[in-house]
């Protein structure tokens, strides 16, 4: 898979995370609040691993820029990603 469509695909998982956050929150659903910290560890982790992935090919490039940019863009979800999960905590214990 190309690595923009896996930035895509990595952003979409993200958007899911927050989506169901602020369900979450809104519905007073604390089981589903939960769930959502189970997913932080694998998009986290595939965030990571595109960002190496990128970053090998800025050392190759003679000009990194566009890698450069698409290595901030992975740092960027990785911390929506958080942000994400610290509403959902934050909804399940408001549940409680």
């Amino acid at each position: 898979m190309p690595t923009r469509a896996q930035i895509a695909d990595v952003g979409n998982k993200v958007g899911e995370v927050l989506s169901t956050a602020i369900e979450s929150w809104r519905g007073g659903d604390r089981d589903r609040a939960l769930s959502v910290r189970a997913r932080q560890a694998p998009i986290q982790a595939e965030c990571e691993s595109l960002f190496q992935k990128i970053s090998q090919l800025v050392a190759v490039q003679a000009d990194g820029v566009d890698y450069v940019d698409l290595m901030l863009i992975c740092k960027h979800l990785e911390r929506i990603l958080r942000h994400a999960v610290c509403v959902a905590v934050q909804a399940a214990d408001a549940g409680e």
